[in-house]
């Protein structure tokens, strides 16, 4: 929100054209420490800034003017009268500035909101365009609108409340399209209206092309047909691609098929964008010698275990270059299907996807120099039995990279599982209520109490947040007596982001950062640094 503090420019003058040189001569192991020191005390220095600022008696004013948004203005109004009125302001012509700012549409087709009265808003706004009379419909910014919510809720996975007035209606809506003659045009609205509630590939039926499906609706304004169009070309490659999915021998352990089956049903996570990639022998820096890389520079077998849809496996791809063949497994032939469509969007050529058990990882006839595998081993039943099986693969004196769930980070989460009686096996219109509910009354618990709050904002990755049938969570001795047990030799954690209450991090000193005690005491000191996960690397022990 605030500009970064620059500190001064050791680039000028003489003796900081020496030190300039004197960098450039130095091998890499050695500028490391220093760049890391200088970034390290850069954001150290932003981060008290930004707290002093937070504990100013600007503080409150400076708040509202760096928090205004596109909704604002409508998120008043529902505040002030109730969230019905704000919808009604925003279809009216007093709220046409709105709807006609190229941001107000931008954030909703290329971002996930994680706002609770922007969602009240946007749930209201829904609702009424579903109920209304539909005459504003010819207006080209409600258009545009209905397609940037319809963007909103793909990118949610429609976590949405509905309520009973509108599940009336699209029960009215449903039955008019299933029951129409196939040839027979229905009118756009009808199209629009349904995208709003339900994924647009409830359109297809056996033996019809998408094509047909847009041909259907009469006078279907160009965003709408260009939206259905790409989602159900996206939806086809998909369905295309998981039929030839590799599969190595079924998935026979008991828990790993209900595993399975959760995201059969709800891939996770669903990601829009991929970000920036890392340059990956720069981070491994932080955690191994230069002569412990020097593999980098060769062919290298890297194994993505529990890949997911994954936008990690696509990222350490590219990281690691052409030079790397990254083989990417998961038990979800879904979550594989939207990986591959992915890495074949993004033009990712050195990595093959594989479904497989993670406990079969022995039986491949390769061996890895890297395996990588974030987030899975804490939703097996035996996680040591998890990590054996990959270790069993990793060459002697190869890097792991693993990450857990902290017990400490995760308590308040558990405690809240507790209270609510949350169960796994609630389905998306008991999730999608109980949110509404608990928004209405107690939305400091989701600001304030939940770590990992933005999942809480989209479908998929609130199951994974509070409803996940299986999880285990770690303290850093236990990770300790994990990697002992694992033949695996601790080499630091990445470090967890700055704490946003204090205007210093007490980090480790880097000398200490590969002994588990000063990391313990951090985290006991500071229970929620390691909200994220414990990211771990380590080594094989030859």
């Amino acid at each position: 929100m605030f500009g970064g503090v620059s500190l001064p420019n050791r680039s000028t003058g003489d003796a900081g054209r020496e030190t300039n040189h004197k960098d450039k001569i130095r091998p890499p192991s050695q500028r490391e420490p220093i760049i890391e020191t200088y970034k390290m005390i850069k954001d150290q220095v932003n981060n008290a800034l930004k707290q002093a600022i937070r504990k100013s008696p600007l503080a409150p004013a400076l708040r509202k003017l760096f928090k205004r948004t596109p909704f604002t203005n409508a998120i008043e109004v529902g505040l002030a009268t109730n969230w019905e009125n704000a919808a009604r302001w925003l279809i009216s012509s007093a709220g046409r500035p709105t709807l006609v700012q190229p941001q107000f549409h931008a954030l909703l087709r290329h971002k996930i909101n994680v706002d609770i009265h922007t969602e009240f808003l946007l749930t209201a706004l829904r609702m009424e365009l579903l109920l209304s009379n539909h005459k504003e419909f010819e207006r080209q910014e409600i258009q545009e609108t209905i397609c940037s919510l319809t963007c909103q809720c793909i990118n949610n996975e429609y976590v949405w409340y509905v309520s009973d007035k509108e599940q009336k209606k699209l029960t009215q809506l449903d039955a008019l399209v299933n029951d129409t003659e196939p040839a027979k045009k229905l009118s756009w609205q009808t199209a629009a209206l349904l995208a709003m509630y339900h994924r647009p590939s409830r359109f297809l039926k056996d033996g019809i092309s998408k094509e047909e499906v847009v041909n259907k609706f009469t006078s279907l304004p160009q965003c709408l047909r260009t939206l259905i169009n790409e989602y159900l070309a996206d939806f086809k490659e998909e369905t295309s691609i998981k039929a030839t999915i590799e599969s190595f021998g079924g998935i026979e352990n008991a828990t790993s098929k209900m595993i399975a089956q959760n995201y059969e049903e709800y891939p996770y996570p669903r990601w829009i964008h991929m970000e920036t990639p890392r340059q990956r022998r720069v981070l491994l820096r932080n955690f191994f010698e230069e002569h412990e890389l020097a593999f980098l520079d060769k062919p290298l077998e890297v194994l993505v275990a529990g890949c997911g849809t994954g936008s990690k496996a696509i990222e350490y791809a590219m990281d690691y270059g052409n030079h790397a063949q990254v083989l990417a497994v998961d038990l979800s032939r879904a979550s594989l299907a939207y990986a591959a469509r992915m890495a074949r969007k993004l033009k990712v050529n050195n990595i093959r996807f594989l479904q497989m058990d993670l406990l079969d990882v022995p039986k491949l006839n390769q061996q890895f120099d890297i395996v990588e595998c974030t987030g899975v081993l804490h939703h097996m039943q035996d996680p040591i039995e998890g990590g054996k099986a990959l270790v069993d693969r990793l060459r002697d004196g190869g890097i792991m990279h693993i990450s857990f769930y902290s017990e400490l980070a995760r308590r308040s989460i558990v405690k809240f599982r507790q209270e609510c009686k949350l169960e796994p096996t609630m389905n998306n219109n008991q999730i999608r209520a109980y949110r509404r509910q608990l928004m209405l009354d107690n939305a400091e618990i989701i600001d304030q109490g939940l770590s990992l709050r933005w999942d809480f904002f989209d479908l998929d990755r609130c199951k994974d947040l509070l409803f996940h049938p299986l999880e285990h969570r770690f303290t850093i001795p236990r990770i300790g007596e994990f990697l002992l047990a694992l033949g695996l030799e601790f080499r630091g954690f990445e470090k967890p982001p700055l704490i946003p209450t204090q205007y210093w991090t007490p980090y480790p000193p880097r000398a200490e950062r590969r002994n588990l005690a000063p990391w313990h005491a951090f985290e006991i000191n500071n229970p929620d640094a390691f909200g994220n996960l414990y990211e771990i690397w380590a080594k094989k022990i030859p």
